[in-house]
């Protein structure tokens, strides 16, 4: 069926019933299709000029792939009116579920050539930038980066951005002493309270965003091996059985925990940041109790 606007400029294909193979279909020789599905089937549609809003086309947030011609190029957003929320591609994306644009595009338009383009981040890495909404200088990291001044951006990032799923973490202090967790896209670190990175490294798929009020001690240097997640006091570990066991532990950024070498939290320290070797503070395996420091 062929859906035709009342000023006659926009042209829309519609398969309305049919989920269409990848292979099945012919080169199309100018537009961009959208589809439901990811590997370009199920429910789709072709446009080939702007569409302020997908709603009217029963495409409401329900793209999870698109493809287009080589050499064009189409803004799309999560909002109507392209508004919200934009990114410009040059090539078609087969899978939007491996980012962070799946069933979020309301409006679709032809870019201009004025706007910044952004392909997919690539797997595996970290994209950090000098300037918000992923402008400026940027730095590309694959592999832990300990120390930013080695490559002259330390303190400089002000957006990134990472493979939707993909969790990284980033540090304000280096050899990564005082973490968060990001996954996704940030385009300005000031909305988070994360100006000033000095170092960064990836974590694994399994990673989550540690919870408020919580202290997580570690039976091994840089947050490795046994973990215990404790969001209350606790007078003697050895109910955890993790008594005199912690060489690293994490904090989250703003509080402050009591950590003591004696049960019933005598002979304590106030520790407010993450310490991924415990060794240099005198708590090397020599935490007995902790509590949260009022």
């Amino acid at each position: 069926m062929r859906l035709v606007s009342a000023s006659g400029r926009l042209i829309l294909a519609v398969a309305l019933a049919v989920a269409v193979g990848p292979r099945a279909i012919r080169a199309q020789e100018h537009g961009i299709t959208i589809y439901e599905n990811a590997n370009f089937t199920g429910r789709n549609m072709t446009i080939d000029h702007d569409v302020p809003n997908l709603r009217e086309f029963g495409f409401d947030r329900e793209v999870s792939s698109f493809r287009f011609p080589p050499g064009e190029v189409w803004e799309v957003c999560t909002g109507r009116d392209f508004t919200g929320r934009c990114r410009v591609f040059t090539e078609s994306v087969v899978d939007l579920r491996r980012s962070d644009w799946n069933d979020a595009i309301m409006s679709i338009r032809r870019a201009h050539v004025e706007h910044p383009v952004l392909g997919m981040v690539p797997p595996g890495s970290l994209e950090l930038y000098a300037g918000t909404d992923f402008s400026g200088r940027r730095i590309v990291l694959t592999r832990a980066a300990p120390d930013f001044r080695a490559f002259n951006f330390n303190d400089r990032a002000l957006s990134l951005r990472t493979k939707s799923g993909e969790a990284w973490e980033v540090c304000y202090n280096i050899n990564f002493d005082d973490c968060r967790v990001v996954d996704g896209e940030m385009p300005n670190l000031a909305k988070f309270d994360l100006l000033g990175i000095s170092s960064a490294r990836p974590r694994g798929h399994d990673w989550v965003l540690r919870p408020a009020r919580t202290i997580e001690l570690y039976s091994g240097r840089d947050f490795s091996g046994e973990v215990r997640i404790l969001n209350g006091a606790n007078a003697n570990l050895e109910s955890e059985h993790f008594n005199d066991r912690t060489e690293s532990l994490r904090v989250p950024r703003g509080q402050a925990w009591e950590v003591c070498i004696d049960a019933g939290f005598n002979n304590c320290r106030v520790i407010d940041h993450d310490i991924p070797n415990l060794g240099p503070e005198g708590l090397y395996r020599n935490i007995s109790s902790v509590r949260p420091h009022r």
